[in-house]
């Protein structure tokens, strides 16, 4: 029965909500700071609107491709259950590294730290930039977004830097930081930073798409929050996002 209710929320936000989903889409193309085979930075400067925060998704073809084979594979779409799964294979393995990073997942299971929700547009149009670069069904990779605020209620802009390596893992590019640190000098806050997490099919240890942050991960925030004043980080895996604020990262990183 739980199953069947995670497979039918899944469905009415890939399905039911199709008038927010052709709103979900970008209102320009982005402009690009470096781009090579396996390598990809860019930016938006958008105007915020309520739709990229909303429960809804881009109707973009390989989005919607991705979900679904993900539907066919995983046995059950509930994030807590994917999260205790991984927390199962993380303690089955004896591997400290894994074991290290259970104790993170079990704090997150225990809810003790995170907000966990369907994804949002936003993501959703960030993610699909990775998907059209490569299925990562058969080659996980990884895409690391800064999302900068700047403005007030009557005029607020967003600009949202994306990198990618086409990879699991990232690290933050000198060409990007370097655009950010200006920004920061010129009033833009650093809201929040997001990237995904893969469902690892080939992987021995199943890293099956928790939410949960990783310790490097942890350790990214921690520098940014006390650096930059980053205010928040959130973890998608394309179905689920798990939103943290400096007081749930702080928390994780006692674990």
């Amino acid at each position: 029965m739980k199953q069947l209710m995670w497979v039918l929320i899944f469905a009415f936000f890939s399905s039911v909500m199709s008038a927010a989903a052709n709103e979900c889409r970008w209102g320009q193309p982005p402009t690009i700071i470096f781009e090579a085979p396996h390598e990809l930075h860019q930016y938006w400067t958008i105007d915020d609107a309520p739709i990229y925060g909303a429960p809804s998704v881009t109707d973009d073809f390989a989005f919607l491709e991705f979900r679904s084979e993900i539907a066919k594979r995983v046995p059950d779409l509930d994030p807590f259950s994917i999260l205790q799964r991984e927390y199962n294979d993380f303690i089955r393995s004896g591997d400290p590294v894994f074991v290290s990073e259970a104790a993170l997942t079990r704090f997150v299971l225990e809810k003790k730290a995170g907000s966990i929700r369907p994804i949002h547009c936003l993501e959703s149009l960030l993610l699909s930039v990775q998907l059209k670069r490569q299925s990562m069904i058969d080659q996980p990779s990884e895409f690391g977004a800064f999302l900068m605020r700047k403005g007030d209620a009557a005029q607020m802009q967003l600009r949202i830097y994306f990198s990618t390596w086409d990879k699991p893992g990232g690290k933050i590019d000198s060409k990007v930081w370097d655009r950010i640190e200006r920004d920061l000098a010129d009033g833009w806050i650093l809201e929040r930073h997001l990237h995904n997490h893969n469902f690892m099919f080939q992987d021995p240890v199943s890293v099956m798409g928790g939410v949960c942050p990783s310790r490097p991960d942890l350790r990214m925030y921690i520098d940014l929050v006390h650096a930059h004043g980053l205010q928040a980080a959130s973890v998608t895996n394309g179905l689920s996002t798990i939103d943290l604020t400096v007081a749930d990262i702080l928390s994780l990183t006692t674990q």
